[in-house]
C-alpha cells in the first residue's frame, strides 16, 4: 500500500494499516520532520520517500508498479486531486482512494477512480458524532451505500474477542483498567469484565 501525505487522515491511515500488518510505503513532498522520525521511521520502521507523489519518478521509488493501492491524502485537495488523476493513468487497474472535502470535485473524480474511492471525512464521521452526543451506543456510517453499524458493549467475562462475539471485526478495545484505547485489536485479544468493546 502506498500513503500519499503523512498528516491527518493520511498519518491515521498509515498507524491502522500499520497494526493491521499491512506493508505500507509513506510518499511526501513537505513531511513534518516530527512525524518521521518519531513515528513512521523510528517508532514503525516504515519506508518513507521525500518528494513529490505527482511526479512518476517517485511513484516508481514506491513500488507503484507492485502496489494493491493508493491513499491520496496530501494537503490540499489540489494536490490530492492531481496525486490521483496521475495515479489512475499510469496504474489503470489500481484502486486509488481519495480524501476530498468538496462534494462536487468529490463526484467528478470518482468517475476516473471508481465508486467508492472518494471519502468524505466530515460526512462519514457526522452521524456517528451526532449518535454519541445523544448517548447513544451504536453508530452507523455509510460507504459507497453500504450501510455499516457498529455497537459498543461492556465485556461481561473474561475471554478472546473471537471467543466472546465470534465473526464480528472489533473496532476498538477500552480497557476497565484506564490504560489506552487499543485501536484495531486482533481477534484472540483477551477482555475481562468492565472493558468496553466496539465492533
Amino acid at each position: 500500500m502506498i500513503v500519499c501525505g503523512l498528516q491527518g487522515v493520511g498519518l491515521r491511515t498509515v498507524k491502522q494499516l500499520h497494526q493491521a500488518g499491512v506493508p505500507v510505503v509513506v510518499v511526501d513532498d513537505e513531511p513534518d520532520p516530527r512525524l518521521v522520525l518519531v513515528r513512521v521511521v523510528e517508532g514503525w520502521d516504515i519506508p518513507f520517500i521525500v518528494g513529490s507523489p505527482r511526479l512518476g519518478g517517485t511513484l516508481e521509488q514506491a513500488d507503484l508498479s507492485t502496489a494493491r493501492a493508493v491513499v491520496c491524502a496530501e494537503r490540499t485537495e489540489i494536490q490530492t486531486l492531481e496525486t490521483a488523476l496521475l495515479i489512475s493513468e499510469l496504474r489503470p487497474d489500481i484502486r486509488v482512494v481519495v480524501q476530498l472535502a468538496n462534494a462536487a470535485v468529490g463526484a467528478a473524480v470518482s468517475q476516473v477512480t471508481g465508486p467508492g474511492t472518494v471519502l468524505d471525512v466530515a460526512g462519514i464521521a457526522a452521524p456517528s458524532i451526532v449518535e454519541s452526543c445523544l448517548g447513544k451506543d451504536s453508530y452507523q456510517i455509510e460507504l459507497d451505500g453500504t450501510r455499516f453499524t457498529t455497537a459498543e458493549v461492556e465485556v461481561e467475562r473474561h475471554g478472546s474477542l473471537r471467543a466472546l462475539f465470534g465473526a464480528l471485526a472489533p473496532i476498538a478495545v477500552v480497557p476497565a483498567n484506564g490504560s489506552p484505547t487499543i485501536a484495531c485489536p486482533g481477534r484472540d485479544l483477551i477482555v475481562g469484565p468492565g472493558d468496553r468493546a466496539t465492533g
